[in-house]
């Protein structure tokens, strides 16, 4: 019985323990081919980027305001996060993830260092870079949208991803740098205007835009596409043609984000870990029961050993003949006893004979009755 209820639990634990060994192979197979587990490997591919991720302001019809961007929980939930660009399907697709973020208190924006291990990806964001366009950056965010004094207020936001874009909803949101392996700032590499925009991150890529105003200047991307023979053709970050004026004037065509996204979880690390944690548990119950089993097998094969033995034993059917002598002394040992009727009679000679009258009497009653 211990059996049949044993081994499915048994097949059920040690199949689960399978799926988890298969699912931590997944992640960290999955993290070293994305670079999210380490860019160490693939050191001359990575692209580092700084930038500005979202201000203080009214973005898509939604005030952001500073006390709830500079929270501890809002910036810690940058570091670890994909950057994401957008398919021509509308599919997000992940190139890079956050590597660290923080507040600048003066501008009132978080500033975020970035990764970029799609290296065609880098690229056309390096060429964007110098050739004076700007990439956007769009936060994809969860948050609890409050309504005070007339106006809607974000709350108690969380990072879900970054995303590379033309049309930022956030005019401030966008690569300002290009950083070393080291993280520094690589100032050959810059243009002039990059270099005013890291020395003041929220206007120095706005002066061309001002200048450009009533030009009718437009933003092409024809050559930005040259890179499009590095990468499949449905993975190629089209932007749209964009006024520079009109960037400066905020008339950026608006997308009601959240656009996509996924719901927020651990990290690859921290789901590793708990996944290993739950390896070491259902190893330790597997090897209990297990043992549990296997006790249970050799005490029935012993139960059913000694009954098979007992059940075969000639003893069992023929108990063994006693010996003469047993047999006299159990004679003698009766012979020494009385009889019921010499008891009775023993007793009726020892009683008064007026008593014998009386039970005669009571006998002749008992028999007219």
């Amino acid at each position: 019985m211990a059996e049949e209820t044993g081994q499915p639990i048994l097949e059920e634990l040690t199949q689960e323990l399978e799926q988890a060994h298969q699912e931590i192979l997944r992640l960290k197979g999955y993290a070293v081919s994305t670079g999210l587990a380490s860019s160490a490997s693939a050191e001359g591919k990575v692209v580092r980027l700084r930038g500005i991720a979202i201000s203080e302001g009214t973005h898509n019809g939604k005030y952001y305001p500073w006390e709830e961007l500079s929270r501890d929980s809002f910036v810690d939930s940058f570091v670890g996060k994909p950057v994401v660009v957008d398919h021509k399907e509308g599919l997000p697709s992940e190139v890079g993830l956050v590597k660290a973020a923080r507040r600048d208190p003066e501008q009132k924006a978080i500033l975020v260092d970035l990764e970029i291990y799609d290296e065609a990806r880098g690229k056309q964001v390096l060429y964007l870079m110098e050739n004076s366009r700007p990439v956007g950056l769009s936060v994809q965010v969860w948050e609890r949208v409050s309504h005070e004094d007339g106006r809607e207020v974000a709350r108690d936001l969380e990072l879900q991803h970054l995303s590379l874009t033309m049309d930022p909803a956030d005019k401030e949101a966008r690569i300002v740098a290009k950083l070393s392996q080291s993280g520094q700032v690589k100032e050959a590499e810059m243009t002039e205007e990059t270099k005013e925009a890291v020395q003041n991150p929220l206007t120095g890529l706005r002066a061309e835009a001002l200048e450009a105003e009533g030009s009718g200047q437009t933003l092409k991307v024809d050559d930005f596409e040259r890179l499009a023979s590095e990468v499949r053709e449905d993975e190629v970050l089209i932007a749209t043609r964009i006024p520079l004026a009109s960037l400066a004037q905020h008339g950026y065509p608006y997308y009601a984000y959240p656009r996509y996204g996924r719901a927020p979880g651990p990290d690859l690390a921290q789901k590793v870990a708990e996944l290993e944690k739950r390896v070491s548990a259902l190893e330790e119950t597997v090897k209990k029961l297990s043992s549990k089993s296997e006790a249970e097998h050799e005490a029935a094969v012993t139960e059913e050993s000694a009954a098979s033995a007992e059940a075969q034993s000639p003893q069992a059917e023929n108990p063994p003949a006693e010996e003469p002598g047993a047999q006299v002394e159990e004679m003698s040992s009766r012979e020494d006893k009385p009889s019921d009727e010499e008891r009775t009679r023993e007793a009726l000679s020892q009683l008064h004979p007026a008593d014998l009258i009386f039970l005669e009497q009571i006998a002749k009653r008992r028999e007219r009755v």
